[in-house]
């Protein structure tokens, strides 16, 4: 290790730090050099650097910028080991937000300062959600901690950066009162969709709900299983796996529910008979009239028609999962545990803060509770 003191055309000097860690398998001289303004600047950043040649922690130059570094990542650990749909949401984070924003900036030399304002863009400028900003951010640190890993890069500056905070996302009137719940379960009793809402009510997801097959109902137990979701990648559809291991659930099913089934069933036979010949048979409980997949996206889109001819107030399909959460903790007093299970939660902390609504109606029954059980006794006299 040494310092080189160079002199500027202007008379100044300039003093290069030189740290020399011999050679490589080829026999090329490993070195790294840095130039500083004065001579204490130079000698603490040798001393630095033989500090951590010394404890083992130094870092080799490298000149890989988060573009390749996000490349090299995703060919080596994302590809081999994730669903498809997790693979295209990686992709569709770095192409569409992380390398155009972060990119061109060496590895060695992304600040928590550029990841920060990163997130901040997407929070003021893109308006992303901060559930779509975690993401983003949980693909950038499992990147940059490969490489912490892989002791290109010493830190994760990931670490040392925050979300920006959104206002709270809880719900307020996205899902449906206990009667108007009923009144929509009546209403599309004779529907050939009527399956979608009776899952939905049931805690199901859009893609989870599209995926049941007969073989997933268990008639004799009265339960449903969730072993799959429907996936739409590069336009073709597919069942792909659940993203995590709580999503994978048996669900305890309604006698009435079990009843609708086996009816919906029956029309389903009729249907595929008049489509001899046509007829894809997949298994699907959900299906067009021809037995195939019904895309997700469609799905939503056509929602709010029939909500619209059963003159029902407008709501998202998501929204029939809020409305069990709702029902179930508000109106049935269910347990957090057994909602966040049946919804296939990995906790109770999403399932109450998320679902837990404070209905009015509720309300004036929790305060009655109380009059009757407690504040009455007040004004009796004791004997």
């Amino acid at each position: 290790m040494s310092i080189r003191k160079r002199k500027l055309s202007n008379g100044k000097y300039t003093y290069q730090a030189v740290v020399e860690r011999g050679e490589d398998e080829n026999g090329k001289r490993l070195r790294e050099t840095k130039t500083f303004k004065t001579k204490r600047e130079a000698e603490a950043f040798l001393n630095e650097k033989k500090s951590d040649i010394n404890n083992g922690t130094y870092i080799e130059p490298s000149k890989i910028t988060v573009s390749q570094a996000l490349d090299e990542w995703f060919e080596t650990e994302v590809k081999p080991r994730l669903a498809p749909a997790t693979i295209k949401s990686y992709s569709n984070n770095i192409e569409n937000h992380i390398r155009p924003a972060l990119g061109n900036i060496l590895l060695q030399k992304l600040t928590p300062t550029n990841v920060q304002i990163f997130y901040n863009s997407l929070d003021k400028e893109k308006n992303l959600s901060r559930r779509s900003i975690k993401y983003i951010q949980d693909n950038l640190h499992c990147c940059l901690k490969h490489f912490v890993n892989q002791q290109i890069i010493p830190r994760n500056v990931c670490d040392f950066v925050t979300i920006p905070k959104k206002e709270s996302t809880k719900l307020k009137n996205d899902f449906y009162t206990l009667e108007e719940a009923t009144a929509l379960l009546k209403a599309v009793d004779n529907d050939r969709l009527m399956p979608v809402f009776y899952f939905g009510m049931l805690g199901m997801r859009r893609s989870e709900l599209l995926a049941i097959t007969w073989k997933d109902i268990d008639f004799s137990n009265s339960t449903i299983s969730i072993n799959k979701n429907l996936v739409v990648i590069d336009s073709k559809v597919h069942f792909g796996q659940c993203k995590t291991k709580s999503s994978i659930r048996n669900i305890p099913v309604p006698e009435t529910v079990i009843i609708k089934l086996k009816e919906h069933k029956i029309r389903q036979l009729e249907e595929k008979m008049n489509c001899i010949g046509r007829y894809k048979d997949k298994d699907l409980v959900i299906c067009k009239l021809n037995g195939d997949y019904i895309k997700p996206a469609t799905l939503s889109s056509i929602f709010p028609k029939l909500l619209k001819n059963y003159g029902m107030r407008e709501i998202r399909l998501h929204d029939l999962r809020h409305t069990y959460c709702s029902l179930a903790l508000n109106y049935f007093n269910i347990p957090a545990s057994t909602v966040a299970a049946n919804c296939g939660h990995a906790s109770t902390k999403l399932t109450l803060d998320t679902y837990s609504h404070v209905d009015p109606s509720v309300q004036k029954q929790s305060a009655e509770a109380f009059e009757k059980g407690l504040f009455s006794n007040i004004n009796e006299k004791s004997s």
